[in-house]
């Protein structure tokens, strides 16, 4: 099975205009948040991804490649570009950079929103067309094999990715890097059954040490800035105390279809503002996604008031404070 490792600290700085502003990043994760919450995918409704668990099983077993020398977890630094976090991929060979959104709520990578697929001696077509809906936005295009570059240690040969013929709301970046599990490829690329991501890719073909990944984030006040970090076959110590506790994927569904994982918030030490209950952990956003019946107890909790410039129901956080999850 494929683990993610994901650290966060308190979010201390206002949105900023970045992308469109606050009002866009809220009907953007709204978007996603309905189509979640209706049963759907990322991709399309979860019954073609729970017919594909009933003939395959559920997400992959995670077994030691036969023929492969492993080595250790490599990491690479990502940009926070406001509300996103982007991370450069070569594509081909020599390579064409893209900025790709890192997202662990869909599992699809794929390329072209804005800057141009070039063809090497790598390329090579698979016939195959390509079609995600992300609630929020959408691409489609045809889908190509090619020599991915994440970093100088993280090379992946024949990598599966889709490169867009058309995209829509996706101005600010040139596609996404999916680390999600790889059944929610399933249905989205035609005469495939499922897509192996570029983390299985990187661990099948002997480049990292296990099919996971751990990821560090720190909100700043400035954009474009690398203060954050995507570990490949581990995590990174540096960036935690203790000891790492892992958790069972939740079988609650629809969490289950992702990286969902049953859990409960609190505020500070005496303040439960969510019983134990299943959600998932979602790079795609930086906005922490609570129940209306959780965001009334977390009003009360903190005195948190409404932001009425944006014209919807978001609290803006005035005051230093903890959500521990």
């Amino acid at each position: 099975m494929s683990h993610v490792v994901i650290r966060s600290v308190p979010f201390t700085t206002s949105l900023r205009a970045a992308q469109g502003g606050a009002k866009e990043l809220i009907q953007r994760d709204r978007a996603r948040a309905q189509k979640f919450l209706a049963g759907e995918s990322a991709h399309g409704p979860l019954h073609f991804v729970d017919a594909h668990r009933r003939r395959h099983g559920h997400h992959h077993k995670e077994t030691a490649p036969s023929d492969a020398t492993t080595t250790a977890p490599s990491t690479i630094d990502v940009s926070d570009s406001g509300v996103t976090y982007i991370m450069q991929v070569g594509v081909g060979n020599p390579a064409t950079q893209h900025a790709l959104l890192i997202d662990t709520g869909s599992s699809n990578t794929w390329i072209g929103a804005n800057t141009t697929y070039k063809p090497t001696s790598t390329s090579h077509s698979t016939g195959n067309t390509v079609n995600v809906s992300y609630g929020s936005g959408s691409m489609t295009g045809k889908e190509y094999t090619d020599t991915v570059t994440l970093g100088a240690n993280l090379v992946i040969k024949n990598q599966s990715i889709g490169v867009a013929s058309s995209t829509q709301d996706f101005q600010d970046v040139d596609g996404i890097l999916g680390v999600g599990p790889a059944d929610l490829t399933q249905g989205t690329v035609s005469n495939t059954t499922s897509v192996p991501t570029v983390t299985d890719n990187l661990y099948a073909q002997g480049t990292i040490p296990s099919d996971s990944i751990g990821i560090s984030y720190e909100p700043s006040s400035t954009a474009n800035v690398s203060n954050g970090e995507i570990t490949f076959g581990g995590t990174d110590s540096t960036k935690y105390t203790g000891q790492m506790n892992f958790v069972p994927l939740t079988t609650t569904s629809p969490a289950s279809k992702y990286w969902g994982i049953n859990q409960s918030v609190s505020y500070g030490t005496g303040n439960t503002i969510l019983q134990t209950t299943a959600g998932i952990v979602d790079t795609g956003t930086t906005l922490l996604l609570l129940a209306t019946n959780a965001f009334q107890a977390y009003q009360k909790a903190t005195g948190a008031t409404l932001d009425q410039s944006s014209n919807d129901h978001a609290a803006t956080i005035r005051q230093s404070s903890e959500l521990v999850v």
